[in-house]
């Protein structure tokens, strides 16, 4: 009976969604401004997960209708851009939103899970023993929080949308940077963003 309620439990964890959208806000303003050109940034200093994050985003943003540009292909790489460069790179390709995606956190948590005893002093008996003990051993879950904030460019830059998201044990960042995008995007359409 335990060793079918831990399947069932195991077989629910791998169902669970890897990457959730957590604290969403929308800004109060109506109407909510549909945005048509939009510059995508990640601030990550890993330019793979960079790459990954914005490539993701623009492609996710197109496919909701909405123009859309990697920084990566527009700012130079490793160089923190001054408020001055970033005015006139949206003035010069006509941005009216900016969606810039950081990583908050990345942590790994081990757990020990203790050794299970199934059948006490007579399930050790003859045969039955090796079956009846599993050893303890060790879980490690690995989980990145990246925080997604979507801005006006016009203005003051005001950030109309913000969202934390949380991966549950990804392989990699595309693993991360797929689902938040298309969590995301699904998000601002809902919202009327997009």
């Amino acid at each position: 009976m335990r060793r079918m309620l831990a399947a069932l439990a195991v077989a629910f964890a791998a169902c669970a969604p890897p990457t959730t959208l957590k604290n969403v806000q929308v800004a109060p303003e109506t109407p909510r401004p549909k945005f048509k050109n939009v510059l995508v940034v990640g601030l990550v200093k890993d330019p793979a997960a960079r790459g990954s994050y914005e490539s993701d985003m623009v492609k996710a943003l197109r496919a909701a209708g909405v123009q859309a540009e990697a920084s990566q292909a527009l700012l130079p790489i490793g160089e923190t851009p001054t408020r001055e460069a970033l005015q006139r790179l949206v003035a010069e390709r006509g941005f009216d939103g900016a969606m810039v995606g950081t990583l908050v956190d990345s942590r790994t948590e081990v757990r020990a899970v203790p050794p299970s005893d199934y059948g006490g002093f007579y399930g050790y008996a003859g045969w039955a023993g090796p079956t009846a003990y599993s050893p303890g051993y060790l879980e490690s879950t690995t989980t990145v929080v990246v925080d997604t904030r979507l801005f006006r460019t016009a203005g003051d830059g005001a950030p109309v949308f913000s969202a934390t998201s949380e991966s549950v044990d990804p392989r990699s960042a595309k693993d991360v940077t797929e689902q938040l995008s298309k969590l995301t995007v699904a998000e601002l359409r809902k919202d009327g963003f997009v």
